[in-house]
C-alpha cells in the first residue's frame, strides 16, 4: 500500500513539474509584440532611444512604431488645416518608405501586424496629422 502511495505522489509531483515547465517555457518563447521584442533587447532599445531628439520622439507600443514630431509653436486652426493638407500630400510621396520599414521589422522580428505611425503635433500637444503604414 505504501508503495502505491509513493508512486502516486511521484506521479503527482512529476506531473506538476511538467506542467510548471510547460508554462515557464511557453512564457519564455518568442516575443508576442514589437514592444516585447524591444524591451527584451537593451541594444535595440538604446538605439531606438538615440533616434529621439528635440522635437521628435520614437515610441513603441504593442506593434506600433511611432514617429512623433511636435512643433515648438502652437498654430491656429486655419494653419493646422493647411498643414494637415500638406502632410497628407507629403506622406503620399513617402508612403512606400514607411511601409518598407514595417515590412523589414516584420521580417527581422518574425512578428506580424507591425504598423509604422507618423504623427505631427501642435505646440500645445494637439494633433495636426497622423497616418499609419502597414507592411507591403
Amino acid at each position: 500500500m505504501k508503495r502505491n502511495t509513493w508512486r502516486k505522489s511521484l506521479l503527482t509531483v512529476t506531473g506538476a513539474l511538467l506542467i510548471a515547465m510547460m508554462v515557464f517555457f511557453t512564457g519564455c518563447g518568442e516575443p508576442q509584440t514589437l514592444e516585447d521584442y524591444v524591451n527584451d533587447n537593451d541594444e535595440i532599445k538604446t538605439e531606438i532611444d538615440s533616434y529621439s531628439q528635440e522635437g521628435m520622439t520614437v515610441e513603441i507600443k504593442e506593434n506600433v512604431l511611432s514617429y512623433v514630431y511636435q512643433y515648438a509653436d502652437t498654430y491656429d486652426e486655419s494653419m493646422v488645416e493647411e498643414m494637415a493638407a500638406q502632410f497628407e500630400s507629403a506622406m503620399a510621396s513617402v508612403s512606400s518608405t514607411f511601409s518598407s520599414i514595417a515590412s523589414t521589422l516584420e521580417e527581422e522580428t518574425e512578428i506580424d501586424g507591425i504598423t509604422v505611425r507618423v504623427t505631427y503635433l501642435n505646440g500645445d500637444g494637439s494633433e495636426i496629422y497622423t497616418q499609419d503604414f502597414q507592411s507591403e
